[in-house]
């Protein structure tokens, strides 16, 4: 049986709906090899398929994960793999007659080409006659219901909506995923080892951490505190993952009340490989339960009962803000995120030495394409933007303490370095030369620190022109610092 097939979600979708195909669409079947959705257009059948099955006019793919974390793992890529649209950033809003993608200026070009040929209508955001999402609802979505996993909409974001529509438009939280159900591919959710974050390099333990965020939200008036934002879940508890791509972050929810810390990991879940004993023992010592992540919504209602729970509303999903009663919030900046911010002496030195051993990767990886560039020995290959990207994963890897990249490296010549976010493609990428700029923006992982660094190179002589931008840039870059930090 092929790997993907071993993959298939069986889904019991809760209704029975008529589709082309007799042995799909139905509570508990996947689609079959036949039917399974390779094309957007049958992505877009298949929803649609859905949304008469659950009395839906519309329903609403974000970007987000259940964390809103500013990357997803794979698993996680629903709207790209919906729309065929792979930026970072965007909403997918689909009708029984239309299909809509809005994405920022960021991605307009990239937006363009991969929707290209598709039923999907590019949404310009912030440009001239060019509708918000919510607004074209209104207008086109009026006595209508639109459909969403709450677990994946910002809660702010479901407010604002809510806030703009009134009773014109109704929000239907789902408890299925109605995209997981089409895409019968879906790579399995990821649970990789965790690894403990020591106190040599954390600078503070778990039990101290807890007993600051204690008193934070007592100070507010709260007895709890929910927490969902992977990177304050890895920091309060002293442990790194690496379930997401160049973030050393686990799939988790977190819970600390007056008396107990309740940690929700995926490796306890049925199916899952547990979790290590030396992290299982090192959390009982910290005073820590460990619960499996499948059982975070039903187990915390019942631990919370009737006292004031502290929720993050910038991090916070529609369905975790829903767990609490609305006289029972306590809202504001989570204490973790303030102290994950502040760092103490430890983390300090240990960002420092990581900054140190990046920059001699940097140097070493300018000084060779210097050397590649101005001084070439006969008959060696020329260089181009994907052999820098690996030459810098290369040279960063034979640093001590080394993790990974902390994001894909954007390695870009001449008019490439103008693509946001660009990231190279072996098959069509530009080769670096004397006469074009060069611009790298590069960072890594280390167990002590992260680095993320951006510079721009000429390798032979650069133009007046060429010269007159790079100053423009710069003029602009210390101006805006000034205006925000006051120089």
């Amino acid at each position: 049986m092929a790997t993907a097939r071993k993959r298939r979600r069986i889904l019991d979708l809760g209704a029975q709906f008529q589709a082309s195909c007799p042995c799909c669409f139905r509570p508990g079947v996947p689609f079959c090899d036949s039917c399974d959705p390779k094309s957007s257009a049958d992505r877009l059948t298949g929803l649609r398929s859905l949304l008469s099955a659950y009395n839906l006019d519309a329903y609403l793919v974000t970007s987000e994960d259940a964390h809103l974390s500013e990357y997803v793992c794979s698993a996680d890529e629903r709207r790209s793999f919906l729309t065929g649209f792979s930026g970072s950033a965007g909403s997918a809003l689909v009708t029984m007659e239309k299909a809509l993608l809005w994405t920022d200026s960021r991605y307009f070009l990239q937006a363009e080409k991969q929707l290209e040929g598709s039923e999907w209508i590019l949404m310009k955001q912030l440009q001239a006659n060019v509708p918000e999402m919510s607004d074209w609802v209104l207008e086109h979505l009026k006595g209508k219901t639109v459909g969403v996993d709450p677990r994946l909409v910002p809660a702010e974001l479901a407010e604002d909506w809510r806030g703009k529509w009134g009773g014109a438009v109704a929000l239907k939280e789902l408890q299925v995923n109605l995209v997981d159900a089409v895409w019968t591919t879906r790579p399995e959710d990821p649970c990789n080892p965790l690894q403990i974050h020591p106190l040599d390099l954390a600078g503070e333990t778990i039990q101290s951490k807890l007993t600051r965020v204690r008193d934070a939200i007592a100070s507010q008036g709260a007895g709890a505190i929910l927490l969902s934002a992977l990177d304050q879940i890895a920091w309060l508890f002293n442990l790194r993952g690496s379930d997401i791509e160049c973030n050393p972050v686990f799939f988790a929810y977190a819970a600390v009340l007056k008396d107990k810390a309740m940690l929700f990991l995926r490796g306890l879940d049925e199916g899952k490989p547990g979790l290590q004993a030396e992290v299982q023992e090192y959390l009982s010592q910290a005073g820590v339960a460990v619960k499996p992540y499948s059982s975070f919504f039903s187990d915390i209602a019942l631990e919370l009962g009737d006292q004031k729970v502290f929720l993050e509303s910038s991090s916070s999903s529609l369905a975790l803000k829903s767990l609490v009663r609305p006289e029972l919030r306590v809202q504001g900046l989570s204490p973790v995120e303030d102290f994950k911010a502040c760092k103490n002496a430890v983390e300090i030195q240990g960002l420092r030495r990581a900054c140190k051993r990046d920059s001699v990767a940097l140097c070493e990886l300018l000084a060779t394409l210097r050397r590649k560039l101005c001084d070439a020995k006969p008959g060696e290959q020329p260089v181009n933007e994907v052999d820098v990207s690996e030459m810098m994963t290369e040279l960063r890897s034979k640093q001590p303490l080394y993790v990974g990249d902390s994001f894909p490296t954007i390695s870009s010549s001449g008019s490439n370095s103008a693509v946001v976010h660009y990231q190279p493609e072996r098959e069509n990428c530009k080769t670096l030369s004397q006469t074009e700029m060069y611009l790298i923006d590069t960072g890594g992982q280390y167990k002590d620190g992260t680095t993320d660094v951006t510079r721009t190179m000429h390798f032979g002589s650069p133009t007046a022109e060429q010269k007159r931008f790079y100053t423009r840039v710069l003029q602009g870059a210390h101006a805006a610092f000034v205006l925000i930090t006051g120089g």
